[in-house]
């Protein structure tokens, strides 16, 4: 989700989320707390940057770079939105 546009992002992350987390205890997994929904869904933040980063290493990903630095923004954005460092 951390790769749609930053607008989009924040308008729907946490209804979805609300959704799904809602979804999963009407089937009865009723273990997995919104705190945990919350923070995985933080975990793929970080490891979002870290494929962006990745695309931009060395000439071989050169190429790709108008998609690698829209996705380094939009990564960037939600680790602060969703407050990553803390």
């Amino acid at each position: 989700m951390y790769l749609w546009e930053m607008e989009v992002r924040r308008h729907w992350e946490i209804p979805i989320f609300r959704h799904y987390h809602t979804s999963l205890r009407q089937r009865g997994i009723t273990t997995y707390c919104w705190e945990q929904l919350f923070e995985d869904d933080r975990l793929c933040v970080a490891m979002g940057l870290y494929i962006a980063a990745e695309y931009c290493r060395g000439e071989e990903g050169a190429w790709l770079v108008d998609t690698w630095i829209p996705m380094l923004q939009r990564a960037l954005t939600a680790w602060d939105d969703l407050n990553c460092t803390g």
